[in-house]
């Protein structure tokens, strides 16, 4: 009886010895794999924020504006007084609604901009 167990440990050691090579082999596989797979970064796309502010300010907020007091209600649903009132009380109490630099070094949305996008 001794020596069919021998050969049991032998056949488990020898199963075991397969499965962890195998294992090893995937493992390896895996880690070229990583090596080979090329890093995929985020693109951003240029904007143009300060060409963006001014065709706003073009269109809208000018002395001689591009669409009207008409156009400029029906829009926002209301006037442009009120409108730029709350670009001023917004910007100077909130942060968020003032024109920072961003991390790249590029200026970020002008307060009429950020007030556009929220009201829209």
């Amino acid at each position: 009886m001794s020596s069919g167990s021998d050969s049991d440990d032998e056949v488990i050691n020898r199963v075991v010895k397969r499965v962890l090579a195998r294992a090893a082999r995937r493992r390896e596989e895996a880690n070229q794999e990583a090596i080979r797979r090329p890093i995929h970064r985020r693109q951003s796309g240029e904007r143009d924020h300060t060409e963006a502010h001014n065709r706003l300010y073009a269109d809208y907020f000018a002395e001689d504006p591009r669409w009207g007091s008409t156009v400029f209600r029906r829009r926002f649903r209301m006037l442009r007084e009120l409108f730029l009132s709350i670009v001023n009380g917004l910007s100077a109490r909130y942060p968020d609604f003032q024109q920072r630099w961003d991390a790249a070094g590029k200026l970020g949305l002008s307060p009429p901009q950020k007030c556009t996008t929220a009201i829209r």
